[in-house]
């Protein structure tokens, strides 16, 4: 087995296989560990027959696992749609209720509420949020959100 160090700067990204390990730690309680990771929507659509051969980092990876150059068959077989993450309400929620069980803190403490840090309270990190989840985008009018939470079955 093969490992590789790399080094990084921020803003540097790497795209890696799924199965690949977000961390080396230890998990004593044999607990399920479930890693998700920020929904990615393509700025374009693929384009697997480039005459510059400049093709983006997933275009590649297509290209290498089926062994071709190009794909100059490749035809999209619909326009493009835009999806939601399902879980981007939860989300959203659980942001509220962190930032209301910090303010409920500092007011049990005495404290007024302007003095709860949060990464939250910021507009940037809050617009951020939504442009890495794909909130900014149009709705897809025939599935709309998913709102409901489902029961672990």
């Amino acid at each position: 087995m093969a490992y590789e160090t790399v080094e990084a700067k921020k803003g540097d990204v790497f795209i890696l296989h799924g199965l690949v390990p977000h961390t080396a730690n230890y998990n004593y309680h044999h607990y399920a560990c479930v890693i998700t990771n920020t929904h990615v929507t393509l700025k374009d659509q693929l384009h697997l027959d480039r005459l510059d051969k400049n093709y983006t980092l997933a275009e590649q990876v297509i290209l290498r696992a089926l062994d071709r150059e190009s794909i100059p068959e490749f035809k999209p077989t619909r326009e493009r749609k835009f999806w939601y993450p399902r879980n981007f309400c939860f989300k959203e929620k659980r942001i509220e209720d962190e930032l209301k069980a910090m303010k409920d803190a500092a007011a049990s403490k005495g404290l007024d509420a302007s003095k709860v840090d949060s990464i939250w309270l910021s507009e940037k990190a809050r617009s951020d949020f939504a442009r890495t989840n794909g909130l900014l985008l149009p709705v897809h009018e025939e599935a709309g959100f998913e709102t409901k939470q489902h029961s672990i079955q």
